[in-house]
């Protein structure tokens, strides 16, 4: 028998300068019906007006884009950063008319949508500020607190990637919930739990396991923190490591104060050298931080959400699980601090030779990518112990 599978529309209004966004919503949204919604019996359809409009004519654009949206769809997804977009008879833009349509409806019967507005909150350079439209954003925003509308700001297109996945892997767990498609999350979890007491000899789960549950979904997440742990550690390492060689250099060529060019650039090349064996060290550590750091995003977010399917949430868990980010947000911060203070300190070495100026330029790039991902996944940890429920109690 056909398997029957139940569609949660979402509609997406934005002004086009998050284009990136939108683009990060696809990936998202594919991987999960790849992955949770095959456990659920769900899947998610994106609702945009490029895919979902024909040219046509009326009163004027926004009205015909209206005309030709069903306006009962289960999810509206809200993107804006520097500007609203085009004003409209109606509303001060597409988006906030569309935004009004949709917190009608929510008014009229709730629970029947489901609102999720996000704000970038990037810095915006001086071509692109727009006065008008940064005070009708602003206005808007207010409008949404007055309207008691709960509202997430991400920094970079990554961020909201990240926190995404999370929100609505519980939104699709909600709707299992609620749904006939329960039991197929039971089943998924009782198919896990066999494989946990077979023999480890055919390997863990992995996030694209339709047959995955919630302890598979642990054990990855323990797995990725401890992998993320220990790189953060040896980057911490290497690191001192390379300023302990700096100082080292450094103090070679003061106390040889007579020392002939030839020498004081052997020196130089040694310090170039030990630079570079830094920055390939950074290099090799940096992809394993960015998978670590994706797969806590997806294990986290899907162990929750099969957890609330199956009615099995424990709180206790989740206070052990809170106090591990507590641990691995002090240890990004820590550790970043450490790493941007030796970063000034590259930054500040002078002109000297060809070969210094290009290790000098490799490691701070490379250190500025290590820091850009401790940034980064301390923005996760956040997220994700923002998203993680809190005991009724």
């Amino acid at each position: 028998m056909a398997k029957s599978v139940r569609i949660l529309s979402v509609f997406v209004a934005s002004p086009m300068d998050v284009s990136a966004e939108r683009e990060a919503l696809d990936r998202v949204v594919k991987e999960l019906n790849l992955t949770l919604g095959s456990q659920f019996g769900l899947r998610f359809e994106l609702v945009k007006w490029e895919t979902h409009t024909h040219p046509d004519a009326g009163s004027d654009a926004q009205a015909v884009i209206n005309s030709q949206f069903d306006a009962n769809f289960d999810l509206f997804i809200g993107i804006l950063w520097s500007r609203v977009g085009t004003e409209t008879p109606r509303a001060k833009s597409g988006t906030i008319e569309e935004f009004e349509i949709a917190h009608k409806r929510k008014q009229e019967s709730p629970g029947s949508i489901t609102i999720m507005m996000y704000f970038k909150d990037e810095a915006l350079s001086p071509s692109q500020i727009d006065t008008d439209q940064l005070a009708s954003l602003n206005a808007f925003k207010k409008r949404l607190n007055e309207l008691g509308v709960l509202y997430h700001s991400f920094k970079s297109t990554q961020e909201f990637e990240e926190t995404s996945r999370i929100h609505l892997s519980q939104v699709m767990g909600k709707f299992a919930k609620q749904g006939t498609h329960e039991p197929e999350g039971l089943i998924a979890i009782r198919k896990a739990e066999e494989v946990n007491e077979r023999s480890g000899s055919e390997g863990a789960m992995e996030l694209n396991d339709p047959d995955a549950g919630y302890l598979d979904f642990d054990e990855i997440f323990h797995d990725a923190s401890q992998r993320l742990t220990s790189a953060a550690q040896e980057a911490s390492k290497v690191t001192a490591q390379l300023g302990n060689k700096f100082r080292e250099r450094t103090w070679e060529i003061s106390e040889a104060k007579d020392m002939n060019a030839r020498n004081q650039k052997r020196i130089i090349n040694l310090t170039a050298s030990d630079l570079n064996e830094y920055a390939i060290s950074i290099e090799r550590l940096l992809p394993i931080i960015r998978d670590a750091q994706q797969r806590i995003s997806i294990s986290v977010a899907r162990s929750i959400a099969l957890r609330h399917a199956s009615k099995v949430l424990n709180f206790s868990e989740l206070s052990t699980l809170l106090k591990a980010i507590d641990v691995s947000i002090a240890t990004y911060v820590e550790t970043r601090g450490n790493i941007e203070t030796f970063r000034d300190t590259m930054e500040a070495i002078p002109r000297v030779t060809a070969s210094l100026n290009k290790s000098k330029r490799r490691v701070v790039n490379v250190m500025d990518a290590l820091i850009e991902e401790f940034l980064s996944g301390e923005r996760l940890f956040s997220a994700i112990k923002e998203a993680v429920p809190k005991s009724p109690n």
